[in-house]
């Protein structure tokens, strides 16, 4: 064997060894781009959900707020036959009643079967727990509404919840008052967000 052909083997050697590192630097660089662009996607994603959360979440605040207490279809009004019904008993941590007490509502979020929307809703007041309720003895108390809409993607959550306050005042509309003796007035007490 000359020198010259000892000297092609071995340029024939290094340049292999530079095109396997190339090839692994190009690979490195791809695996990095793709790890990024799945963290955006997902980053993404979750303030989009986190968005329809706060969104749905006014939605309620804005529905127990308004004073439109006949409107059949609105929260306030589900709220009201629920309590005043007795169908709805109020929460009680003491008591263990959450089972009972808490309602849950859940809707798919998308297509994506990992993203769903979650509302809890639950309420409290001073009066004895287990007892009927009667609307002219909600004058008197202290009653709170809790109304937390929970976006789960993924394993990660996000959460608003929402604190209302009730004033009941009896009605002095003549037209309204043989249907609705009293007026529920909801006012907002305060929102919490919780990742």
């Amino acid at each position: 064997m000359s020198g010259n052909e000892k000297n092609r083997g071995a340029a024939m050697v290094i340049v292999l060894c530079v095109m396997v590192v190339f090839l692994a630097l190009s690979a490195t660089v791809i695996l990095s781009g793709s790890v990024a662009l799945t963290t955006a996607r997902n980053n993404a994603i979750f303030e989009r959900s986190k968005a329809q959360v706060v969104s749905l979440s006014e939605l309620f605040a804005r529905d127990m707020e308004k004073q439109d207490f006949k409107d059949e279809k609105s929260l306030q009004h589900y709220v009201r036959d629920e309590i005043v019904g007795n169908r709805w008993p109020a929460y009680d941590e003491a008591s263990g009643n959450k089972a009972d007490a808490v309602r849950r509502f859940t809707m798919d979020a998308s297509e994506d079967e990992k993203h769903q929307i979650e509302i809890e809703m639950y309420w409290t007041w001073n009066g004895a727990v287990g007892d009927l309720v009667k609307e002219e003895e909600l004058k008197d108390k202290d009653v709170y509404l809790y109304v937390e809409v929970i976006s789960t993607l993924n394993d990660s959550e996000y959460r608003v919840k929402r604190e209302f306050d009730l004033d009941v005042n009896e009605n002095t509309d003549a037209a309204t008052k043989s249907t609705y003796p009293y007026i529920w007035d909801w006012k907002t007490m305060g929102r919490s967000d919780e990742r």
